[in-house]
């Protein structure tokens, strides 16, 4: 289950007024789910047992690192619409890929995980040249 209700949102320094999040360097941003602690104890016990540890803590990807051209207290404010009211959900993890130092976990897609994802896509469609 991922708890959408507390989405964590970008940060970059410490003029933000939210707690700054490891991964998000060089002006791009990630929108991430942190884990119910089932499922982070379980990634976790992998991550020693495989010898990986890549891109800190574990967390769930829903918008890869991305740039745009928004301030970002209005990226803040667009990601907090589009994902209002969203609430927890199940997600069926069916098996898992290690890549290097990382591990992958593969999901079931549901129609609701699909259609938060085109949310979240849908926000500051106008990037930075990279």
């Amino acid at each position: 289950m991922t708890d959408l209700s507390h989405t964590p949102v970008p940060a970059t320094d410490e003029t933000t007024e939210l707690p700054h999040r490891p991964g998000v360097t060089g002006g791009s941003y990630s929108l991430v789910a942190w884990p119910p602690p089932k499922l982070d104890g379980w990634v976790r016990r992998r991550q020693d047992e495989l010898g990986v540890s890549s891109f800190g803590v574990p967390h769930i990807n829903l918008r890869a690192p991305f740039q745009t051209n928004l301030p970002k207290a209005e990226l803040i404010e667009r990601f907090r619409d589009v994902l209002d009211g969203a609430s927890s959900f199940e997600v069926r993890v069916k098996g898992f890929k290690r890549y290097k130092g990382v591990i992958f976990l593969e999901c079931e897609a549901s129609a609701r995980m699909l259609y938060l994802h085109l949310m979240a896509l849908s926000v500051g469609l106008n990037p930075q040249p990279l």
